[in-house]
């Protein structure tokens, strides 16, 4: 659909034209009427004077300025026995008018306009071409229309401004509206918005308010359903080891296994809900300290390299010179975590994982790459959604870990950017942390990240 500030642009341009087309018209026309009206009265003013002199007017003598001879006014006088006495130019030759005033006479020589004054023992008529009349009828009308035909670009340059300005208002809300945050408490500003906006502002606010309300209700229900559960499944564990000791028989035992197998999986997920309400709480109380990145990545790796190992994956750290971010420390390594735990769940037997730590002039980086399905490029955005999986998805999963990792990131004034390998199949998930004045000189350090 066309913008608005398009359609409004095309309404007023067309608006404002077709006012200025008509008030062109009306002034065209009123103009050559005026005109017209002007060369009536010469005519009937010449009529008068060649009554009270017919000889100070007649004589073409005095005519010495250059002119069009079509332009001189036919003047013509009769005595009371219908000779014609005079008569000027010679050339053209009207019937006498049957009446006084005003008349239009068509003969050989053209359209004719008359005027004619009666009196007695003379008959006097002046005359003139249509077609004069009309040529300065309508360069007199023409003129009338310059102010108009001046004014409409001026008009719609002002209609432009004006159009703009209030539309500046509306992208303001706007920006204004894409900064609110879920977490936040701030309102869109009602100073300074249009009276006819405000119903809609005010709408807008209330809407938020119950957003955040409902989300707020959400993330409690989250963590304390998180919280309830972890210690049931902590007894259904305890249960199933004790069965080990009683059952004997292969088959319990493998049916052992399979409970065991699922209880892992929910633990797993309660543990992410868990993570998801720690990342939504915020934990703002919190002092930011100075954190060893490669220490924290490290110890993640180590605590995988059982799963990586039952699962044949090779996982490889590169890394520049030590690097530290400014941050929580809880936050850092939950989002590391995440991604290294979300790389190995979806890495295929057999697979490598590819982890890089290196220095930018004012970042630190830090990537996971592996050798994966990826994402399709339509859903790289929605998997930071909680609870969103990719349909056909193999690999067990909660659709949580990508989500709680670029709200860590968010926390931690990094950015997560996701996205698909071009070399081979796989995704490349880098976190940008930027530098900070805490960082200290270690953090100074230059470098670059191999082949990120």
């Amino acid at each position: 659909m066309r913008s608005l500030r398009a359609q409004l642009g095309i309404w007023l341009f067309v608006l404002s034209t077709l006012v200025g087309l008509i008030a062109a018209t009306i002034s065209f026309m009123s103009a050559r009427h005026e005109a017209w009206r002007f060369f009536d009265q010469q005519l009937r003013i010449m009529a008068q004077n060649v009554a009270v002199s017919t000889t100070a007017v007649l004589d073409p003598e005095g005519i010495t300025a250059a002119h069009d001879p079509e332009d001189d006014f036919l003047i013509q006088v009769w005595d009371a026995r219908d000779h014609l006495v005079r008569h000027w130019p010679a050339a053209i030759d009207l019937p006498k008018a049957g009446a006084g005033g005003f008349d239009d006479v068509t003969t050989s020589d053209g359209q004719w306009r008359r005027y004619a004054v009666i009196a007695p023992g003379t008959t006097i008529q002046v005359s003139q071409r249509f077609e004069v009349r009309d040529e300065l009828a309508r360069e007199a009308a023409y003129r009338s229309l310059l102010p108009i035909i001046a004014t409409l670009p001026l008009m719609w340059l002002v209609l432009g401004l004006v159009l703009h300005r209030l539309l500046a208002r509306l992208n303001g809300l706007a920006v204004a509206l894409a900064r609110q945050s879920a977490d936040s408490d701030q309102v869109l500003p009602i100073e300074n918005v249009p009276q006819e906006l405000q119903p809609f502002v005010v709408s807008v606010n209330v809407a938020l308010t119950r957003m955040r309300t409902a989300l707020s209700a959400q993330k409690r229900f989250v963590a304390d359903a998180a919280h309830a559960l972890r210690t049931p499944l902590a007894v259904l564990r305890t249960q199933v080891d004790n069965l080990r000791h009683v059952v004997k028989d292969a088959e319990g035992r493998r049916r052992l296994d399979d409970l065991e197998r699922g209880l892992q999986r929910e633990t797993q997920l309660v543990q992410q809900l868990l993570r998801m309400a720690r990342s939504d709480a915020g934990e703002r109380t919190h002092v930011p300290e100075s954190v060893d990145i490669v220490a924290l990545v490290t110890q993640s790796i180590a605590d995988l390299l059982p799963l990586a190992d039952q699962r044949r994956q090779d996982i490889g750290l590169a890394q520049d010179d030590p690097a530290r971010v400014v941050a929580h420390r809880e936050d850092v390594k939950t989002l590391v975590d995440n991604l290294l735990e979300n790389a190995v769940r979806y890495t295929p037997e057999g697979g490598i994982i590819d982890v890089f730590i290196g220095s930018e002039p004012d970042a630190v980086l830090f990537e996971v790459r592996d050798t994966g399905p990826g994402i399709p490029e339509e859903h790289l955005e929605r998997v930071r959604e909680p609870f969103y999986r990719v349909a056909g998805t193999v690999a067990e999963g909660s659709g949580l870990g990508l989500a709680i990792a670029a709200s860590l990131a968010e926390r931690c004034g990094a950015s997560l950017s996701l996205s698909n390998r071009a070399d081979r199949s796989g995704l490349s998930a880098k976190v940008r942390f930027p530098r900070r004045q805490e960082q200290g000189p270690s953090a100074s350090r230059g470098g670059g990240v191999p082949a990120a």
